[in-house]
């Protein structure tokens, strides 16, 4: 497995403020390409513990639990975190 390493990238912009560094969006770097975080991960978190909660909430009653099943490529990432959000 190769490392994947995550940097936040700053850039000084002279027409601004001299020497003033900007925050730009961080990048992930995988193999030989770049890309940009588009939605945090913390925020990519909380809409995941929001659809366990609803989800853990309406099966709370019932003898089974929901059978969940991804369809699309890396569903499996989506529904193993909502397997452990309402495991837990």
């Amino acid at each position: 497995m190769r490392h994947i390493r995550v940097e936040l990238v700053t850039f000084v912009r002279s027409n601004f403020r001299k020497n003033t560094k900007i925050p730009m969006k961080p990048r992930i770097q995988l193999h030989d390409r770049t890309f940009e975080v588009m939605i945090p991960a913390e925020q990519i978190a909380e809409a995941v513990a929001g659809v366990a909660a609803r989800l853990c909430a309406d099966y709370r009653d019932r003898p089974e639990p929901p059978l969940l099943v991804g369809v699309l490529n890396g569903a499996f990432m989506f529904v193993g975190d909502l397997v452990r959000r309402c495991s837990s």
